[in-house]
């Protein structure tokens, strides 16, 4: 465990023990420290640690031996009533962390004081509060927005370097994730839940905000996968990048996990197994544009909202007595996925969250029940690989719910598919 862990509720807290500093006084990151973040327990400066989004920090400052010591070190109370879903990046000293209206704070690690707040005033067209933070590069933050804007911030100052309108059209889509450096781009993916719009990862200039290059996650006519999806019903298919994201820097393999399919709850006006919905993806990013290596459906045709929230992990695990590069991840159904991270072949799938009635798709009628439920099993919040013991750990929760279902659905930009029939 680290030198110190970040917990959310209203606010956030910092729970220490020991005494030591965490300014550095230098600008950054590079992008050697991001490549490097494995080995650096001073300072946090990607979501889930590192590239690997595995959490895992090799220190031993809090252990057996001292965890019944830790205590509270400081409080920051965010504005708003929000739920709080960011990951707070911590570098030289500061402490970066979003509200659910993309507000960024930056503290002082070792007091709470506020250094700087940039305060948008983002316009939420489309979408839920949330942002699950900020990227951290080249002595600059950025932050995805709900109004579908991407800015540079001067991370000792905030102060604004650039902003742009990424998202094309902002009544369908909108940003939620962190943004995440890699190789001298920022790369973020956009978030439609089931507004009408088609989920994707673009790559941006970190000095100017330019797109560099945009990868669809729903196929269109005439590429592998568009025949999964009956008529013309591709065209908004969902398949949002919520927060799912993991890199391979050796090969340059990119992972995603990606959201059901759109409209939700009515597989039978999108007959097929609608791809790439409910799946994990690899990427190769290693050009000028990404390229599909492979990728992995869990649930095809999902009318339950059980997309694969939890973003990928990678690690080298064994299995069967055997070391092998692995990917895992869970979702919504409560199941817990390891993947070959080589080429997607399906070594393992455990159910964690109780199950029920899952194949039985939403009823015109309104008596289907079945667990999970779309806030139930296993959510953005991820998992951990141990080395040691050769464990995974991932949370997962129970709810079920009472589904319901309609015979089509109406496009209306701006507002979740109207339903129509009975």
């Amino acid at each position: 465990m680290g030198a110190f862990q970040t917990m959310l509720l209203a606010g956030i807290a910092i729970l220490a023990v020991g005494g030591g500093s965490l300014a550095q006084t230098v600008p950054g990151p590079s992008m050697e420290d991001l490549l490097k973040a494995d080995n650096d327990s001073a300072n946090w400066i990607l979501p889930a640690h590192n590239y690997s989004a595995n959490r895992q920090v090799e220190e031993s400052e809090i252990g057996p031996q001292n965890v019944d010591q830790i205590k509270v070190a400081l409080t920051f109370k965010l504005p708003g009533n929000d739920p709080v879903e960011s990951a707070p990046i911590v570098w030289d000293g500061t402490v970066y962390v979003t509200t659910g209206r993309d507000d960024v704070f930056a503290l002082d690690a070792k007091t709470g004081e506020v250094k700087w707040q940039y305060r948008p005033n983002a316009r939420q067209q489309v979408g839920f509060p949330r942002n699950r933070g900020v990227a951290i590069y080249d002595a600059m933050v950025f932050i995805g927005m709900i109004d579908g804007h991407i800015a540079a911030l001067d991370a000792k100052t905030g102060d604004e370097i650039w902003n742009r309108q990424a998202v094309d059209d902002p009544q369908i889509g909108y940003y939620s994730m962190a943004p995440v450096p890699y190789k001298g781009k920022i790369l973020i993916g956009e978030s439609n839940g089931g507004w009408g719009g088609i989920g994707n990862v673009s790559a941006f200039d970190p000095k100017t905000g330019d797109r560099l290059w945009r990868w669809q996650s729903i196929p269109k006519p005439g590429e592998p996968g568009n025949d999964t999806w009956s008529g013309d019903s591709w065209k908004r298919g969902g398949g949002a990048v919520w927060n799912g994201m993991a890199i391979d820097a050796a090969s340059d393999t990119l992972y995603l996990t990606l959201g059901n399919p759109s409209p939700d709850l009515l597989g039978r006006v999108r007959q097929g197994r609608n791809l790439y919905t409910d799946s994990m993806v690899a990427l190769d990013i290693s050009g000028s544009t990404p390229k599909l290596k492979w990728y992995h459906q869990f649930i095809a045709n999902d009318a339950h909202d059980y997309d694969p929230a939890m973003p990928p992990v990678l690690f080298t695990g064994t299995v069967g007595g055997k070391q092998m590069k692995l990917a895992a991840t869970g979702d919504k159904a409560g199941n817990f996925w390891l993947l070959n991270a080589e080429n997607g072949d399906l070594i393992s799938k455990t159910p964690l969250s109780f199950q029920f009635n899952q194949d039985s798709p939403p009823q015109i009628d309104g008596a289907n029940y079945a667990c999970p439920s779309w806030n139930g099993g296993v959510e953005f919040n991820g998992g951990a690989y141990d080395p040691a013991t050769n464990t995974f750990l991932v949370p997962s929760s129970n709810q079920c719910a009472k589904w319901s279902a309609n015979k089509e659905a109406e496009f209306v930009p701006g507002l979740l598919p109207r339903r129509l029939g009975a």
